[in-house]
């Protein structure tokens, strides 16, 4: 018997958002989902990794709100197995700004899914060229 086949276009965008405060997880949770984004939410390192691991993310939000040692050791980990997830280390001032969280996930799903437009399934257009 063969195996179904998988299609890019049906495979949902996920965003790991990996935060230890509780309050700046789900703010980011709700624009992120508002954007149009499936998104998994971690309150601990070892969390992100499992879950980062697991689910295949496109994208990993760390939030300054972790120790220097902990995103480190997250990026790293996360890097060693699924390279091809792209991990953004939020700083302070951008963390809880829309704008900059949105356009920060937004140009790295164009890095990971195609560098030519025209490669990028119809599906992921929507989520790649929204204001």
């Amino acid at each position: 018997m063969e195996a179904p086949k998988t299609n890019v276009e049906s495979r949902p965008i996920i965003i790991l958002n990996a935060c230890p405060e509780r309050g700046l997880r789900e703010l980011r949770a709700k624009l992120l989902n508002q954007a149009g984004y499936y998104t998994s939410s971690a309150c601990s390192s070892e969390e992100a990794i499992t879950l980062a691991l697991h689910l295949n993310c496109a994208v990993t939000l760390i939030c300054h709100s972790f120790s220097l040692d902990e995103r480190r050791f997250m990026r790293t980990r996360i890097q060693s197995v699924l390279p091809a997830t792209k991990i953004l280390l939020l700083k302070p001032e951008d963390s809880i700004d829309p704008e900059i969280v949105i356009s920060s996930v937004r140009g790295s799903l164009r890095e990971t899914l195609a560098l030519d437009p025209a490669e990028v399934p119809s599906s992921h257009q929507e989520l790649l060229n929204a204001t």
